[in-house]
């Protein structure tokens, strides 16, 4: 009998049970895993100490290192950093 059968009720259209909310979407995405590693680096990196002496090497002059620390932003302040 054709009336008894278990009709297939998957999606015709991909996305489909998702716009109709049978699915749900993963919880963590790309961009906020992005921005938890971000943050930690962020830290870290202040943490250590300033962050020219870390990524300049130490015979860099002291002029190269403001023309840095002013075009990297790190003579602002962290809250805008």
């Amino acid at each position: 009998m054709a009336g008894n059968r278990q009709r297939d009720r998957s999606p015709a259209i991909p996305g489909e049970a998702l716009a109709h909310g049978r699915c749900h979407a993963p919880r963590d995405s790309d961009a906020d895993r992005g921005l938890g590693i971000s943050v930690i680096v962020f830290i870290i990196t202040n943490m250590i100490g300033d962050p020219v002496n870390v990524l300049l090497p130490p015979e860099t002059p002291y002029e190269q290192r403001e023309i840095f620390r002013e075009e990297m932003g790190f003579n602002r302040p962290l809250y805008v950093q």
